[in-house]
């Protein structure tokens, strides 16, 4: 099991951590490539390692032309903001998976009952050679598969 500590702020009016906005700065001159900003909202979480970092940033907007991941711009107020630490636990397990070969995708899907009934277009597939790409289902239709034997459990 890994933990990571990091530290990040968090707008205390709406108790909401600061995410970043990032916006290319390629065509300017003298200024960081990338300008990153924050705002109230945790999509992308800014955070940093150490507490004084985040205390610096709560305490200082930097200009938009230096204003990189360490050092990001805001329009808040110190008082507005508060660091907080951000503690990332990850506990990682083995899951076996299988997913249908090609030949059991396209019987499942136009074989006989199937969602898409269509034995001639079946026949066509499995006669594919097996390099052929029309022969691969792709990450949608498999993804497709297991939300129908998904929903099959459920009923």
């Amino acid at each position: 099991m890994a933990k990571t500590i990091k530290y990040a702020l968090r707008e205390k009016a709406s108790r909401k951590l600061l995410g970043y906005t990032l916006s290319s700065n390629a065509e300017g001159d003298f200024c960081v490539e990338n300008q990153y900003c924050l705002y109230a909202g945790d999509e992308k979480v800014w955070q940093v390692d150490e507490a004084w970092q985040a205390e610096y940033v709560r305490q200082n907007s930097t200009e938009w032309y230096n204003a990189g991941y360490e050092t990001p711009t805001h329009d808040y107020e110190p008082e507005e903001l508060e660091v907080v630490e951000v503690t990332t636990v990850v506990d990682e397990k083995l899951v076996e998976v299988k997913i249908p070969t090609n030949e059991e995708y396209w019987n499942w899907k136009y074989g006989s009952g199937g969602p898409s009934e269509d034995l001639k277009h079946l026949k066509f597939l499995l006669g594919l050679d097996k390099a052929n790409k029309a022969n691969d289902p792709g990450v949608y239709n498999i993804g497709e598969y297991f939300r129908v034997q998904e929903k099959n459990r459920g009923e």
